[in-house]
């Protein structure tokens, strides 16, 4: 019993670093495996769910420990043993009011209140440990890079809103449920796979520090020029890849066509597309002078193998589209499928100048996609690879996923899916489908087992029988 007391009381500290940083938007991890940052809150929530569950068993075990050797009534008095409990009652608040529903429909105050508990977890987790070993068992060291990590991840987060600094944003009211946000002299190139958090501090000054994260345009896509994005012939880009190279010996001369992309550019300025919700975007409106403040960019995922592929199927639902508008301006040959609701008729409408350089596009109002049918007109073309994108609602992002896997059994072409779903418990990995390739998620698992078992049995002993010894006199 012993062990279990101590092993479940060590885990915790050592895995409370991994929270912190999997939670981080600046995480040097984010580079390293080119995953996106929802993808690592996954991993935060369900390593903090772990390290809930240890704080309870190590919190059951020394209750039965204690009274098993005949202390208990001399334990519980002690100021380790209190500072424990308010430990262990702050993750169960952390962990249990932490779910979807909240985050969607309170989520500034459940941002308020994962602070404060957190707060109240980590100085009762040095108290605990304080009042019973001292400095002697090094359980601090894991906690100061708690706050390290912390610290540096907020004052990255400073870093870029310093870089890009204070601006006046113009808003445009599409309807009562959409605007328009224009924030001119911002220098903003074109890559698409990019996001940003931004504050809106004068709409509601008791929480100036509220930022929200959304897909931005760089504001000249909205006007690109007037040839289209693979205009040589609609029917090049569906016909497949051996219709567009005809046989020279048949033909004799043929004068080649050159098809010049839309270059990388910086532009002095970018777009944001916002759908009011009941946070601090219900109080948008029209304002000319909008006080703004830009953190990022972020990355997505990688889109380096989305760009390699020979056709690029961007699929989107509704205000999804601003995410998947960028790939247009990067790859030479797309197909846009859009679904949006008949309410949101006003974005179609004003980005109608940038939907007018894509060639091939399906754009429905008031209906779904047949996603399946979308995957089988690109298989029947003889695409040897096709990226999938897609970004919209968490019910969307299902259906391509489902739609994707089941194309991947039967077909030939080989797809790579990106996913970008509005849900805060999406779970995006880049994906390559073809010729069976799949991400195992059980490998995620199997990692933070093994991290587990190496940091805390490789590198952290079992206390000592003196440290034993001094815990209980």
């Amino acid at each position: 019993m012993a062990y279990i007391l101590y092993r479940t009381g060590a885990y915790p500290v050592i895995m409370a670093p991994l929270i912190f940083l999997f939670s981080a938007r600046n995480d040097i991890l984010l580079w390293l495996t080119n995953w996106s940052h929802s993808t690592f809150l996954v991993l935060h929530r369900w390593v903090a769910r772990v390290f809930t569950l240890q704080a309870i068993l190590h919190s059951i075990v020394s209750v039965f420990a204690y009274k098993e050797s005949g202390t208990y009534e001399e334990q519980v008095k002690m100021p380790y043993w209190i500072w424990g409990i308010v430990g262990t009652l702050a993750a169960l608040i952390l962990t249990f009011g932490s779910g979807l529903f909240i985050r969607n429909y309170a989520y500034e105050i459940f941002l308020l209140k994962h602070i404060a508990f957190t707060v109240i977890l980590i100085v009762s987790l040095w108290y605990h440990c304080y009042d019973l070993y001292k400095f002697l068992a090094g359980y601090q060291i894991w906690l100061m890079i708690v706050c390290g990590l912390w610290f540096a991840d907020r004052l990255l987060r400073l870093a870029r809103v310093a870089m890009v600094g204070a601006r006046r944003a113009q808003v445009t009211e599409l309807t009562e449920s959409y605007v328009r946000i224009d924030v001119p002299g911002v220098r903003w190139d074109s890559e698409p796979g990019k996001h940003v958090y931004v504050y809106f501090p004068t709409l509601n000054p008791l929480r100036p520090w509220e930022n929200h994260p959304f897909s931005v345009l760089s504001t000249p896509l909205l006007h690109p020029p007037t040839s289209q994005i693979g205009s040589d012939s609609q029917s090049q880009s569906s016909a497949g890849p051996s219709e567009k190279h005809p046989d020279i010996e048949k033909h004799g001369q043929i004068k080649p066509h050159i098809q010049a992309l839309q270059p990388h550019y910086h532009a002095a300025g970018l777009t944001l597309y916002v759908r009011k919700s009941t946070g601090v975007t219900r109080h948008l409106r029209a304002n000319d002078s909008l006080l703004t403040f830009i953190e990022g960019s972020y990355p997505n995922n990688s889109t380096h193998e989305l760009l390699r592929c020979d056709r690029l199927l961007l699929i989107s639902g509704g205000i999804g589209i601003t995410g998947l508008l960028p790939f247009a301006n990067n790859h030479w040959n797309i197909k846009l499928a859009w679904s949006i609701k008949e309410s949101a008729r006003c974005l179609v409408n004003d980005l109608e100048g940038a939907l007018s350089g894509i060639a091939d596009k399906d754009i429905r109002v008031g209906s779904r996609l047949d996603v399946g049918q979308l995957l089988a007109d690109e298989v029947e073309a003889g695409w040897e690879r096709v990226g999938v994108v897609v970004s919209g609602p968490g019910s969307l992002c299902d259906d391509v996923r489902a739609a994707v896997a089941k194309a991947a059994r039967t077909a030939r072409t080989e797809f790579e899916l990106d996913v970008e779903a509005y849900s805060c418990a999406v779970f995006t990995v880049p994906t390559s489908v073809g010729q069976r390739r799949r991400f195992d998620c059980l490998s995620i698992t199997s990692y933070i087992r093994v991290l587990e078992d190496l940091f805390a049995v490789a590198i952290y002993p079992l206390p000592s029988q003196e440290e034993v010894e001094y815990s209980t006199s």
